[in-house]
């Protein structure tokens, strides 16, 4: 450790699946589907914590369209869920998902912000969306948002929250018993928001966060995401499938930071990485066939035709998939991945369904634990990351092995620092702490 900061260390990330990301990893005679949702994540967040992951990532999504997978059903709020977390862990980051489409600024700001105090500033916000058609109907809109003005939308949104994480200075609540002033009011910071989407006052009754403000983590992968992403981001988890397509994407938006000046070392880029470990390559390989093979096909063309905004239902199984174009609220980064699976000959609809139902475009790691740990260290060393963000395919041993078995190896080779860097999420990544907007 000596000569190295906390940014010259590989980031880890868990992304949290309750039974795991492969859609039919829950199928696997090892794996365990927990009653209990709660003790799911307890569970993780302690396995986590204990191999020193920086972040735990909690996905979440609006959409219980009755095509998705059965397992992905069980989703809790994502931040009353990594509240319950924060009392049970220390040092681990908490991210929670929440979507800018169906919710307030002044909501997100103060349940985030509440998370952050809750777990003494290991709290960061997932900013999304939303791009499942579906999900407006449950609250009260009529079709989803266009793409541009769902980001329109989060801009603002976004600034707004921003604004109301600084309601308060540090030291604005003084608890003077002799004077009788409970907080000072020269330290206290209305809003008074107008914007062109949101008019909001605030404060909120937060105080500020013990990192400055919650960490903000974005993962668009369109040109008005990484638009986002290079304004305000600072933990930006990109689906990239490639080394070379994951170095690319890095270079571009360190590029694209100049724009808003910004620099690299202002945020942290984690792609995805589906690592599936066993004690042999074979063994491995084995367990991805096993869980193809269990693989629900018309589950996996719904997640194909939901992210890319249309509907496939009328696709036949045994025929080629044909050329296939996202929709206006669909994703374009799926164009590509297809197009790369064609490169390797006749694309079927069921083969396109059985690897949207498993691995998803993310980063494949496929071996034993050094195989494993040793593609971590190729694309670090490339510069594919600053980290990665692993997603275990089925739950608990998908996790378990990683930290039991990569992680020792990552720190034994000197990728991996021996522990937290200090309390909060932002020591733990080096970043660095925002000033109130009222203090300049």
């Amino acid at each position: 450790m000596t000569g190295k900061t906390r940014r010259d260390f590989l980031k880890l990330g868990y992304f949290h699946f309750t039974d795991g990301f492969h859609s039919a990893g829950w199928r696997l005679p090892q794996a365990v589907s927990h009653a209990n949702i709660f003790e799911a994540h307890r569970q993780a967040a302690a396995v986590a914590q204990a191999a020193g992951f920086d972040v735990f990532f909690l996905g979440d999504s609006l959409d219980t369209s009755l095509g998705e997978s059965g397992s992905r059903l069980r989703r809790l709020d994502p931040v009353a869920l990594l509240s319950a977390v924060a009392a049970t862990t220390q040092g681990l980051g908490l991210v929670a998902t929440m979507s800018t489409t169906y919710s307030a600024p002044y909501i997100v700001a103060r349940q985030i912000g509440s998370l952050d105090q809750i777990s003494n500033g290991r709290a960061g916000w997932n900013v999304v969306t939303s791009y499942s058609a579906g999900v407006s109907e449950n609250f009260n809109h009529h079709a989803l948002p266009p793409h541009d003005q769902r980001y329109a939308l989060a801009e603002e949104f976004v600034d707004v929250v921003r604004g109301l994480w600084d309601s308060f200075d540090d030291g604005a609540f003084i608890r003077d018993k002799a004077s009788g002033q409970f907080v000072d009011p020269q330290r206290v910071h209305a809003l008074n928001h107008q914007g062109t989407h949101y008019q909001v006052r605030g404060p909120i009754p937060v105080p500020r966060s013990p990192q400055g403000q919650p960490v903000l983590v974005q993962a668009g992968s369109s040109a008005a995401g990484m638009q986002l992403g290079a304004r305000v981001g600072e933990l930006i988890f990109t689906r990239q499938s490639t080394l070379e397509g994951a170095v690319a994407f890095r270079r571009g938006f360190h590029g694209t930071l100049a724009d808003f000046g910004r620099a690299p070392a202002d945020v942290i880029v984690m792609p995805g990485v589906l690592a599936v470990i066993g004690a042999t390559e074979s063994q491995a390989r084995a367990l991805v066939r096993q869980m193809d093979e269990g693989i629900d096909l018309e589950h996996g063309l719904f997640v194909l035709g939901n992210q890319l905004g249309l509907d496939l239902s009328h696709l036949r199984f045994d025929d080629e998939l044909p050329e296939l174009v996202a929709a206006a609220n669909g994703q374009r980064s799926v164009e590509a991945i297809l197009a790369r699976l064609r490169t390797r000959g006749r694309l079927t609809v069921a083969d396109a369904a059985r690897y949207f139902g498993g691995m998803r475009g993310h980063i494949e790691l496929v071996g034993d634990a050094e195989q494993v740990a040793q593609g971590l260290i190729d694309l670090f060393d490339a510069g594919a990351g600053d980290g990665f963000n692993i997603i275990p395919p089925f739950m608990p041993g998908g996790l378990g092995d990683f930290a039991e078995q990569v992680v020792p190896i990552l720190r034994r080779r000197g990728y991996l620092p021996q522990g937290y860097a200090g309390e909060t999420l932002r020591e733990n990544l080096g970043l660095g702490v925002p000033r109130s907007r009222f203090s300049r």
